[in-house]
Order: structure tokens, then C-alpha cells, then sequence
């Protein structure tokens, strides 16, 4: 669906109005289209939304609480961020765009009141490491690291604990150092000191199986952001393809599907896919772990969602997705990665909120909007 030079909100009310034409139709024309099936949600998967939390940003208030969890969501994911100073810094610690702990236990606590569950992940961002990315840091003293980095968990573990939250992840697309299974170890054993419930890591799409202490946690995530395909706006039907054979080129041929049916046989662990996410513009299967703000195209981002949806909901280790991210506003780009206000959120509603499932194969639950 192109919708260049169209605002958001009347978009976002085209994508409303085509859903409430859909609920509108004949029990047997509707038989005709999808076919009806309980929640996803249900049963324990994870069907959540990030939010990444700093100071000055807004979290979702109470309105968007109940939207989220009227859309059939269960599960809200709150990244809070610490800083490393550089490429070989040996220590992390809190910064200017830290949430507060008390801000943090009131947003936590209010996701909850909306029955919501709560994923926690602390991360932080390296200054100076190429893109900011944690996941090339080298620090100079493996053991000072990994000692400030334990206390720094330690520290929302037992925030955890006291909020209720679900699910603690220890540690997120760290590639650099997950090959180091004692310090590892000792940072998931002192969470597990603090923390009660599951405790996660999550890999990296191009790491999987890295990680050399995925059997002392309880649940493996990944950082869905698989290339698919390489064309603007290509079909559902090719999407689903590609899952099992990537036409994107720098990874041709590859059968995702396969690499993460084997990590979860590898681990003997329930996989969830802690982040997943895509771009509403064309060209957002290419690299979906870029920010690349191509031809606005939010039929192309809600398609992405059904494809993948479609394809791991029947496996049997598969715990869910995270979806990245909401945004609890308009935002600044209509070809953004959040789904809020879109034909992605949307199609959410009726996967998760109505079962809604489509008969045939290669056919978008939720019908274009012209624009």
C-alpha cells in the first residue's frame, strides 16, 4: 500500500475503516476470507511490544496500555540503558539517558495493572564501538568487565524481583564476548540469587548458537532481523518463501526456518524471538536490522508481520515474539519501524485480539487500503 503524501492519521484511519469492513461481513463471506482459531496469545507465547525507556521519552500511558492489550498483546518489553565508555571499557555504568528506578517500578507496575506481563532487558550502549553496538566490545579486563557487568544486573534483578516481573534477559547480542562461558555462568547464577522467574538471553540473527551458555538460562531469544529479500515490495506469498530459501543476496539460499529449528535443538530450550521488527517503507525485508527509510509502504510492514507469524506459530518450540517497537506517538517518519497507528497494527488485532487466520495460503489477513 503506498500512502506517500498521505498524513498518518488518515492512514491509520483508511487501515481502522478496512477493519471495521472486515468484522462487518457475512459469517459466510467471512468464512470465505479467514478462518477463526483462539488467541495466539494464549497458552503462554509471548506476543509482546518493545519500548525502549530514557529519560524525556514517553512510555505507554494507561490509553495505550489498554490499546495494546485490546490489539490481543500479553507482553510489554522495557530495554533500560547503561553506558560503556568505548571499545575496550572494562566497566558499564548509569548515564544521562538511564531511566530512573522509581520511573521504571511505576511503568512496570502500570503495564501490569493493564494486564500486561513484563519482559525486562538491560542493555548499554557502547560510546565509540562502531554504530554504538554492544556487540563488538572488547574490554581490556575481561574480569573487571564482567564484575561492573554483574553488579550492573544484579541491580535490576533484584528490581525485578520486586516488581513481578516475568521474564529478566541477562544479556542481549553481546557477540563479542558470548564465547566466554565462565564469566557467563556467574552472571546468570547471581541473577538467579536476585531473580525468580525466567531467565533469557538473546542472540543475534547471524550468531545463533554462539552463545556457549545458553543451557544455564531458561529461555533463548533472537534478534529476529533475518534478511529475506531483496525487491521494493514483494508479495506475502514470496515472504513465506523466503523463510525457507532467502532471495535477499547477501544471504541466498539460506533456510531460516532450519537455523532456528536447530538452535532449539541444540539448546533443548523454547526460542522467542525478543525483538522482531520491520521498517513500514519498501525495501524493509532487504535488512531488516537497518533503519533504511525507503518508499512509504505499511502493507509491506504488515506482511512481514503475517509471514513470520505464519510461519513459527506451529512450531512447537517457538515461545513468541516481541515486536520493535511502539511508539506512543505520531513520530517523526511515517516509514518508521514502529507498528503503532498502522496497517501492521491492524493486522495485530486480528491475529491476536480476533484468531482471525487466513484460509488460504499467500493471502493478507487484513485487506489492502487504497490509497
Amino acid at each position: 500500500m503506498g500512502s506517500a503524501g498521505i498524513g498518518r492519521r488518515a492512514v491509520a484511519a483508511a487501515c481502522v475503516a478496512a477493519l471495521a469492513g472486515w468484522l462487518g461481513l457475512s459469517p459466510a463471506a467471512r468464512a470465505g476470507g479467514v478462518a477463526t482459531v483462539h488467541s495466539a496469545a494464549q497458552g503462554g507465547a509471548i506476543a509482546g511490544a518493545g519500548v525502549p525507556l530514557s529519560p524525556g521519552t514517553d512510555a505507554p500511558d494507561s490509553a495505550a496500555l489498554a490499546k495494546l492489550r485490546g490489539d490481543g498483546l500479553n507482553t510489554v518489553s522495557f530495554f533500560v540503558w547503561w553506558e560503556a565508555d568505548g571499545p575496550q571499557a572494562d566497566s558499564v555504568h548509569s548515564f544521562t539517558g538511564t531511566e530512573p528506578d522509581a520511573v521504571l517500578s511505576a511503568e512496570i507496575a502500570a503495564a501490569e495493572a493493564a494486564g500486561m506481563r513484563v519482559v525486562l532487558t538491560p542493555v548499554f550502549v557502547c560510546t565509540g564501538c562502531e554504530g554504538d553496538f554492544r556487540g563488538v566490545i572488547h574490554p581490556a579486563n575481561l574480569d573487571a568487565f564482567f564484575a561492573s557487568y554483574r553488579a550492573f544486573m544484579d541491580h535490576y534483578a533484584a528490581l525485578a524481583q520486586a516488581d513481578g516481573v516475568s521474564v529478566l534477559f541477562v544479556g542481549s547480542e553481546m557477540s563479542s564476548l558470548e564465547n566466554d562461558g565462565p564469566h557467563w555462568r556467574q552472571v546468570v547464577g547471581d541473577a538467579r540469587a536476585h531473580f525468580g522467574g525466567t531467565i533469557a538471553y538473546e542472540e543475534n540473527w547471524d550468531e545463533l548458537g554462539h552463545a556457549a551458555f545458553l543451557d544455564a538460562v531458561d529461555l533463548v531469544g533472537v534478534s529476529a532481523y533475518f534478511p529475506l529479500d531483496d525487491r521494493p515490495a514483494p508479495t506475502l506469498g514470496q515472504l513465506l518463501g523466503d523463510w525457507q530459501t532467502s532471495s535477499a543476496a547477501a544471504t541466498r539460499g539460506r533456510h531460516w526456518v532450519a537455523s532456528v529449528a536447530a538452535l532449539a535443538a541444540a539448546t533443548h530450550k523454547p526460542i522467542v524471538f525478543a525483538e522482531a521488527g520491520y521498517m513500514s517503507g519498501q525495501y524493509a525485508a532487504r535488512a531488516p536490522y537497518l533503519n533504511f527509510y525507503g518508499i512509504t509502504d505499511w502493507q509491506l510492514q504488515a506482511d512481514l508481520y503475517q509471514a513470520l507469524l505464519e510461519t513459527f506459530s506451529g512450531q512447537p518450540w517457538w515461545h513468541g515474539v516481541i515486536w520493535w517497537d511502539w511508539e506512543n506517538t505520531d513520530g517523526p517518519a511515517l516509514n518508521g519501524r514502529p507498528f503503532h497507528a498502522k496497517t501492521a497494527e491492524a493486522f495485530l488485532q486480528l491475529w491476536y485480539g480476533l484468531g482471525a487466520r487466513p484460509s488460504t495460503a499467500s493471502q493478507p489477513l487484513l485487506p489492502a487500503v487504497g490509497s
